[in-house]
């Protein structure tokens, strides 16, 4: 493949045998992809349905592939990858203060650590999932966290990544109905992490108005700093050990100085490439 990959996304995920892009990696807008998202619809596709979901629909986005560690990566032209945070890595974080990301020009290599968030005092890091040289960084203004972090798919971006060799980097990902299917599994087994925590809270049951799902607000106050062991448990670093069958109880850390991805200690982004928000 050479530095310009034009194979359709869908191609990759197996569901198609030959289909080239023809529209610059813009899925949103293709006809095609809108053939697989919604058969039965008619209109027009604009944006991901997921793009704008209500918190707690754990709906993925399915023009993205996404990792173990609950991270979504779109494919854009000349090789690069957008890489931000699914709809269950965002749902946990929504309480964070910040993200601390690799300076423009690093190189990440693919399962070192390559960025982190920063939440009660301590962080959730996180693997690059891809190797290559970060392009740009979407700096998130700390009072805009959480509205950013309730659009996942449009907002709560953090990367661009180079990538070369990008059809091999991404074949081991989760794509389609295989990322769906894992998405909700695993919000569906992180409240019940939750209520094997909470059966002697105080304030009643730690539910939303129709006993579906978690409230999560109500939640982190009762657990104090164990809910940043919990989540980092279930996304990051530590969701991926535990997907491979590790041990590890989560990658939550009083201690987010340090990036493994450069070898370097304390990288800020830099101002070239830099986006705020």
């Amino acid at each position: 493949m050479g530095d310009k990959p034009n194979k359709c996304v869908w191609m990759w995920a197996g569901v198609l045998n030959y289909r080239l892009c023809d529209r610059d990696y813009q899925c949103a807008r293709c006809p095609v992809d809108q053939l697989f998202r919604s058969p039965a619809s008619k209109e027009p596709v604009s944006t991901p349905r997921s793009a704008s979901m209500p918190a707690g629909r754990m709906v993925p986005a399915t023009d993205r592939f996404h990792d173990e560690q609950h991270l979504w990566m779109r494919v854009l032209p000349e090789g690069q990858v957008q890489i931000g945070l699914d709809p269950l890595a965002a749902r946990l974080l929504e309480s964070a203060d910040g993200f601390h990301l690799p300076r423009v020009g690093t190189h990440l290599r693919r399962g070192a650590e390559a960025f982190s968030a920063q939440a009660d005092g301590g962080c959730v890091a996180f693997a690059s999932p891809v190797s290559g040289h970060v392009l740009r960084v979407h700096a998130i203004a700390p009072g805009r966290v959480r509205p950013a972090l309730s659009r996942p798919y449009s907002r709560a971006w953090l990367l661009v990544v180079g990538v070369a060799r990008l059809e091999q980097q991404l074949s081991h990902f989760f794509f389609g109905r295989a990322a769906g299917f894992r998405l909700r599994r695993e919000w569906r087994l992180f409240q019940q992490d939750c209520l094997a925590l909470a059966p002697g809270a105080a304030g009643g049951p730690l539910a939303l108005p129709d006993g579906g799902e978690i409230d999560l607000d109500r939640f982190r106050p009762w657990t104090g700093c164990g809910y940043l062991g919990l989540v980092g448990r279930w996304v990051g670093i530590g969701a991926r050990r535990r997907s491979k069958g590790g041990t590890d109880r989560g990658s939550a850390s009083s201690d987010p100085g340090t990036d493994r991805a450069s070898g370097t200690e304390g990288h800020e982004p830099g101002p070239a490439g830099t986006e705020e928000s």
